[in-house]
């Protein structure tokens, strides 16, 4: 280094002159380098005498500092000087001389190490400045051999192939040939190996960050980069997030010798949910259909858990769902969703179930009577709740007389209907039958029946006794006709009449009609005491006058065949001819086949 600064160095010399009557003052000097001393040679001559006295004014002042025809002087600083030479003879002579001269100013070095870390190439960068001039050589010692040979210009690099501590030098030298040399220590440190996990959570939720990196060198430091703009400088911090996504993390550790690692990891924050469901209202006893409206964001559900409000409650995945309540009312409906991230939402809604309208139908009299007679029927329903019949009435009140059952239906506002009934019962008076019109002679008694009801009441008897009885005896002396007035079980009346015709001759009473199935009940066309008169004829005809069949001394045995052929069902006539037609009875008898 000495001697490279030896060569640079150079003195330089300088010769200022004044000629004054043959005297001459000049002196020569060096130009140096900030911190060397300038030396000063007097050249100085005198023409007549000697010189006697050489002085140096070396700061301006005129004030000599020294004297001698040569001196050295350190400055201050570097800068340019004007220095004053005076010089005196024996002869009486005073001479002056005033030059400038020049320090040149060192380099002001500095430098500074990057990447300090073990298995990376350190960056050296010099900070060299000079108030005058340039420079013009960079020499640096990177070994600590002591020479300054190891690598040139202003930013070297340099790979230390071991942890520890290092001595750099630089040497800085000018234009001038001015030169500083500084020595910095530096360490070379392991760099730490930066590492992390975290769990993904849900939206809402802060993510802890565990913090598992591994440092052989001195204490580091974190900075966290958490991907939404937030950062931290804690070991292992906790980031909550403004809504879902995904971020990448970064992990800077660095330690106290500026070596440093960095890692990035994703983290995912998931979506939550959002819960939601619509439902029907329905009517008790109806099915109230629940849809799942939730947003699950892609993710899937892992579970869904609904309460109804009603004391059950089930896990069910479907879209859709049903359910029945027992009881109307409002049910608070509650859905719990999970995602198959096991992000979470709940929500809650109503459903109602509408009371059905259920009212009786009021009778206002009894339902249960006889033709001709009514009943009003009769409801009393809520306001809002429209009752429409069967018969297609929309009303509160009908009225009923006829046999049915009359039913209504009461519709609500909710959509909700029921329907009652009421049976009606209308009876008709009973039919009767009674005995057969006839002819008797006159002092001939004959028992009338009636059958068909319960209470009867006859009309036209002489024997006003036997008003009441179901069978009377009666002996008219001209034709009679009775009636009679029945009350069935149920409190219905009918009425029918008999007609008994009253003869002078014969007793003869023809019957009026014939089942001839073959029961031995009116088999045959019967009439009573025929048998006592075998002169009288019995002829029967068709309805178009016809006569099919003829028999004197008839003996009851017309049997409703001719031929072999039965007569159809109908009307037929007979009459009776006795004592060559001084009498004749005449009448229609009727053919019914029933059981045949």
């Amino acid at each position: 280094m000495y001697k490279l600064k030896s060569i640079v160095l150079i003195w330089v010399l300088a010769v200022f002159a004044i000629n004054v009557n043959g005297n001459t003052v000049s002196y020569t000097f060096t130009t140096v380098c900030d911190g060397d001393s300038t030396h000063f040679v007097s050249t100085s001559t005198a023409s007549k005498g000697t010189i006697i006295l050489q002085e140096w004014d070396f700061d301006g002042d005129s004030i000599f500092e020294t004297s001698g025809s040569s001196t050295v002087f350190k400055f201050d600083s570097a800068g340019t000087y004007n220095v004053l030479l005076k010089v005196t003879t024996d002869s009486g002579f005073v001479g002056y001389t005033s030059n400038p001269v020049s320090v040149n100013p060192n380099p002001v070095v500095a430098f500074s190490a990057f990447g300090n870390c073990l298995g990376e190439v350190t960056q050296f960068t010099s900070n060299v400045t000079i108030s005058n001039g340039s420079i013009v050589l960079y020499q640096w010692e990177l070994n600590g051999n002591g020479d300054f040979a190891d690598a040139s210009g202003p930013n070297p690099i340099y790979n230390f192939n071991t942890t520890g501590f290092f001595n750099v030098g630089l040497n800085a030298v000018s234009d001038r040939g001015c030169e500083t040399q500084i020595t910095n220590t530096i360490s070379i440190d392991h760099k730490p190996k930066a590492n992390f996990t975290a769990q993904n959570v849900c939206d809402g939720k802060a993510i802890s960050f565990l913090n598992s990196t591994v440092s052989l060198g001195p204490a580091v430091s974190y900075t966290w980069h958490f991907g939404d703009g937030n950062t931290s400088n804690q070991t292992e911090p906790n980031n909550t997030y403004a809504g879902s996504g995904s971020y990448t993390v970064k992990l800077v550790a660095e330690n106290t010798a500026g070596c440093k690692d960095s890692l990035s990891r994703q983290v995912e924050v998931y979506p939550n949910p959002v819960a939601s469901f619509t439902t029907t209202d329905v009517c008790i006893g109806q099915t109230t259909e629940i849809e799942n409206t939730s947003n699950y964001f892609n993710q899937g559900a892992s579970n869904n858990y609904w309460t109804f409000g009603d004391g059950t409650s089930t896990f069910n995945l479907n879209s859709s769902l049903s359910k029945t309540f027992d009881e109307s009312g409002v049910y608070t409906l509650t859905l719990s969703v999970v995602t198959s991230n096991g992000c979470t939402d709940t929500v809650s809604g109503t459903t109602t179930v509408n009371a059905l309208p259920v009212y009786p139908i009021v009778p206002q009299s009894s339902t249960e009577f006889c033709a001709g007679a009514e009943v009003v029927l009769e409801v009393f329903p809520d306001s809002g709740v429209t009752a429409l019949w069967s018969n297609g009435e929309f009303s509160n009140s009908i009225t009923a007389n006829q046999s049915g059952v009359y039913e209504v239906v009461f519709f609500t506002i909710q959509g909700c209907e029921y329907q009652t009934s009421e049976k009606v019962l209308v009876h008709e008076g009973s039919p009767l039958s009674i005995s057969s019109d006839t002819t008797i002679e006159i002092g001939v008694s004959i028992m009338l029946k009636v059958e068909g009801s319960v209470f009867y009441t006859w009309g036209n008897l002489e024997d006003v006794s036997q008003m009441n009885n179901q069978m009377v005896e009666v002996s008219p002396s001209t034709k009679t006709t009775y009636t009679v007035n029945a009350v069935n079980e149920h409190g219905c009346k009918s009425a029918t009449e008999v007609t008994v015709d009253v003869t002078s001759g014969y007793n003869l009473v023809p019957s009026n009609l014939m089942t001839p199935d073959g029961n031995g009940k009116n088999d045959f066309f019967y009439v009573e005491n025929i048998d006592r008169y075998p002169e009288c004829e019995v002829q029967i005809f068709n309805s178009y006058g016809k006569q099919i069949y003829s028999q004197k001394a008839y003996a009851n045995d017309f049997d409703g065949t001719v031929n072999g052929d039965k007569l159809p069902e109908g009307t037929y006539y007979y009459v009776i001819s006795c004592d060559g037609n001084r009498d004749n009875f005449s009448g229609a008898i009727t053919i019914l086949r029933i059981n045949e």
